[in-house]
């Protein structure tokens, strides 16, 4: 039988939790916490995911010094309390000789151990400073290598790594979620695990802000490139993972190996996870939705309940022959709304008449204006609760600029979403609950609501959103002909994308699915962040 020694075995927390941007306090907090627990269960060390205790990403609030300052002061206070427990793996921005980087810090034995700055730096959107090719750090008779984030994606850093003597690949990250993310990212892990033969343990964060997701998913392979670990996607989780070494090298032993959602489970939780962490990141009291028989807006009342519940989420319904109906007055029963009914006529006739001298002969679209005006109403009842506004905009309408009377409101959550994905996902979710969802079980949306769909106008067409999708990718006209589309009717589209701009433009943030070419935010308007000087 073989005996291990204590220097043999090593007891490794992963916190993959959500963190606020900006609020170093409460980070802090929750570092605390979970550390308090893990030294219950004797853990040597909890690693926490990228950038943790300013959150992520971090936009103009990156430029701010004293964000940085605030970090450096959590970062020294809790390496102060490890004298005694586990150490901690802690993401923070990190200033050093005048530059910035992004930092993981080793806070172990009473103060800061180690630290290691990202290499990769120069496509982030945040301006850290590229920083030198690290060496492995030294830990209970281990030597660490610790890449930060995108440090996978290349092998250099693992390479360096591995070539000065680690034998524990560790990685603090903090990557959004696309519908490619976790074929990227096992791709890039089981890179680094060839190329080096060691094992590679990855902490991503989960949680959104301003509907960018991260999704979680953490994972740990061995060098035999063996799934050693996985944790869900879309939900926290703080697990013990047990590593033993061998004459081989080391193996993670003992971990939990949990189920992904994938592909349109994967969408959904994200659009529910964005919604929730919007809501409440910002301080909302629940949120507000305007209900019709377009389907947009039943899978945002669904998503709205599934994140917050039924009892955080005010029901708008403006009374027409539609909204009415009993259909969507049944959808609203099954999530347990109590709608508000606001009746429009008296309104409109009241705007229509203010209008009059100026706009003369001109036509005013009852449809647009009604529009404008449910805009109006829903976000004066958000503003007397304190709620969030949703707009129940998609992605086909707001390319081809049809959103004018679904895109008033503070926060879109299936803005990323085509008009036929609107209606898989309704479908999926009639079928399907997802875990931790506050909604009902069973089927929510009836089948005749599905089938007629008359909100939606014209009905969704999968040829213009392969259309639309292919115009995004940037393919021109001449290859969606190739592809075997009608050259006119990709000509029609394209005319109608480029003229919908200012529509686009006039509508709210959302959750993002797809993975586009990342820019640097204007400030952040989630951050709980605050100089104290």
């Amino acid at each position: 039988m073989t005996t291990f020694l204590p220097s043999d075995l090593l007891r490794i927390v992963v916190a993959q939790v959500d963190c606020v941007r900006g609020d170093v306090a409460g980070n802090a907090a929750q570092v605390r916490g979970i550390r308090a627990e893990a030294a219950r269960q004797e853990a040597d060390l909890i690693v926490f995911p990228e950038l943790f205790l300013s959150g992520a990403p971090l936009g103009d609030l990156v430029l701010d010094p004293s964000l940085e300052e605030a970090c450096r002061a959590a970062a020294i206070a809790l390496a102060a309390e490890t004298a005694t427990g586990p150490a901690l793996l802690v993401g923070t921005p990190w200033r050093d000789g005048g530059r910035l980087f992004n930092a993981v810090l080793l806070l172990a034995d009473g103060g800061i151990s180690a630290v290691r700055f990202q290499v990769e730096a120069n496509g982030a959107a945040e301006p850290f400073a590229a920083g030198p090719m690290p060496g492995p750090v030294p830990f209970k008779g281990i030597r660490l290598g610790l890449p930060v984030g995108a440090d996978i994606v290349t092998g250099d850093v693992c390479e360096c790594l591995a070539e000065t003597g680690a034998e524990i690949l560790v990685v603090a990250a903090a990557e959004p979620y696309h519908r490619a993310v976790h074929d990227a990212r096992i791709s890039a892990v089981v890179a680094r695990v060839v190329e080096t033969g060691l094992p590679l343990l990855l902490v991503n964060q989960v949680g959104g802000e301003d509907g960018r997701v991260c999704d979680g998913g953490s994972l740990a392979l061995n060098g035999d490139r063996t799934l050693a670990m996985q944790l869900p996607n879309f939900q926290e989780r703080v697990r013990m993972t047990l590593w033993q070494r061998f004459e081989t090298g080391w193996r993670c032993m003992e971990a939990p190996v949990a189920e992904r959602s994938e592909r349109e489970e994967a969408d959904y939780g994200a659009c529910v996870l964005g919604l929730r962490d919007m809501v409440r990141k910002t301080g909302r009291s629940g949120a507000v939705v305007g209900l019709s028989d377009s389907l947009g807006s039943v899978l945002t009342a669904i998503l709205a309940v599934d994140a917050l519940g039924a009892e955080h989420v005010q029901c708008l319904v403006f009374p027409t022959a539609a909204a009415a109906e009993p259909a969507v007055q049944e959808v609203a029963r099954r999530l347990g709304l109590h709608c508000l009914s606001l009746p429009l006529a008296p309104a409109l006739d009241a705007m229509e008449g203010l209008l009059a001298p100026a706009l003369g002969e001109t036509p005013q679209s009852d449809t647009a204006l009604g529009g404008r005006l449910r805009g109006l109403l829903s976000g004066a009842v958000a503003d007397a609760s304190g709620a969030l506004a949703l707009a129940a905009c998609n992605r086909t309408d707001l390319a081809l600029g049809r959103a004018a009377s679904e895109s008033a409101g503070d926060f879109a959550p299936i803005r990323d979403l085509f008009a036929t994905e609107v209606v898989t996902l309704v479908r999926l979710r009639n079928r399907w609950k997802p875990p931790a969802a506050k909604g009902p079980d069973g089927e929510i949306v009836p089948a005749a609501l599905l089938v007629r769909s008359s909100g939606d106008d014209p009905p969704p067409s999968a040829e213009s959103d392969a259309i639309l999708a292919g115009l995004a990718a940037g393919a021109g006209i001449s290859a969606m002909q190739a592809q075997g589309f009608d050259g006119a009717d990709v000509e029609r589209i394209a005319r109608q994308v480029a003229q919908a701009g200012r529509s686009r433009r006039r509508a709210p943030p959302g959750v993002g699915l797809a993975r586009r070419p990342g820019a640097a935010g204007s400030f952040p308007f989630t951050s709980r962040f605050q100089d104290e000087g």
